[in-house]
């Protein structure tokens, strides 16, 4: 019997070492930097970095599925599609130049807004363009709710609403200014819109496309990220060089963090937030203390971020 139970275990053990190398060994920190055309890949705890080559002005950023990251490069007209685990760069020509990206959850698909007022889908198992949709006007930035896609639009105080799988204009919400950057709070109960000037961001139920808030947010909100738990926002101002804490329950601003340069971008784990600051810079913010812990070292201009 004893024999057994071992003969057992030792045919176990290569199935738990491999479910255990799948899992990556710690949180990473990816921040694309403009002024240089690259990626860096850091530890979330502050460890070992890595630079990626990937073209002309790295924009925005996003992740589709777990291992692949879409960068829009707006010095080109193409997105670079990033391999995660292999480190990999490959490219999608898409004939319009591209300001912001959103992948699917399952990592198939990619969508990809042109501020020339295109939405593109693209397959990425082909690197192919499935369909583009015309809106027009000057879309900004997107943010994937359920089965649609909201965008921002710099020229118009609206945000449209498209079908994630059938890439088709499904309406608009209007809005009391143009919009800027856009979140969904975890599990999709309520989109957070900055505006493109202004200091007060809105509050849009996506399920009844109605605004159920307006929260002031010092002078000039930019960028937003939720804690995981979708208790706080963390938003933003390049103008001041700090970052708003916003209690989503209270609907106001709770703290504000200096972080000095030009504060561009915003993740949130657990535990931090991370902000991609001009000139070099990629700040850590203790969440709980809401004091800067980290300094560490991006690439030239850096402007968005993603934790995975």
């Amino acid at each position: 019997m004893r024999l057994l139970h071992l003969l057992v275990l030792l045919a176990l053990l290569p199935a738990a070492a491999a479910g255990s190398s799948a899992a990556p060994a710690r949180p990473e920190v990816l921040v694309s930097n403009e002024d240089d055309g690259s990626l860096t890949v850091l530890a979330a705890d502050g460890g070992a970095s890595r630079l990626l080559p990937l073209g002309p002005r790295p924009h925005n950023i996003a992740l589709a599925g777990r291992d692949t990251l879409l960068v829009a490069l707006q010095g080109t007209r193409a997105i670079a599609v990033v391999n995660l685990v292999t480190r990999r760069v490959r490219r999608i020509p898409l004939g319009a130049v591209p300001h912001d990206v959103a992948g699917s959850a399952d990592g198939r698909r990619a969508f990809i807004l042109s501020s020339e007022g295109i939405l593109i889908l693209a397959d990425l198992s082909t690197g192919g363009v499935i369909r583009r949709v015309t809106l027009g006007g000057r879309p900004h930035d997107l943010a994937a709710v359920g089965d649609q896609l909201w965008i921002t639009d710099t020229g118009a105080r609206t945000v449209a609403l498209v079908g994630a799988r059938t890439a088709r204009l499904a309406g608009r919400v209007a809005l009391p200014a143009p919009g800027h950057d856009l979140a969904a709070t975890p599990g999709g109960g309520e989109l957070w819109i900055t505006p493109w000037t202004g200091n007060t961001v809105t509050v849009v139920q996506p399920r009844t496309r109605r605004i159920i808030a307006r929260i002031r947010v010092g002078r000039s909100p930019q960028h937003l990220a939720f804690t995981p738990d979708g208790r706080e926002a963390w938003i933003t101002e390049t103008v001041t060089g700090r970052v708003y804490a916003v209690d989503v329950k209270l609907r106001r601003p709770v703290a504000a963090v200096r972080v000095g340069g030009s504060p561009h971008h915003v993740a949130a784990d657990a535990r931090r937030a991370y902000v991609a600051t001009s000139p070099t810079s990629l700040v850590a913010i203790d969440i709980g203390r809401r004091t800067v812990v980290a300094r560490m070292a991006a690439g030239a201009n850096p402007h968005d971020v993603v934790v995975r």
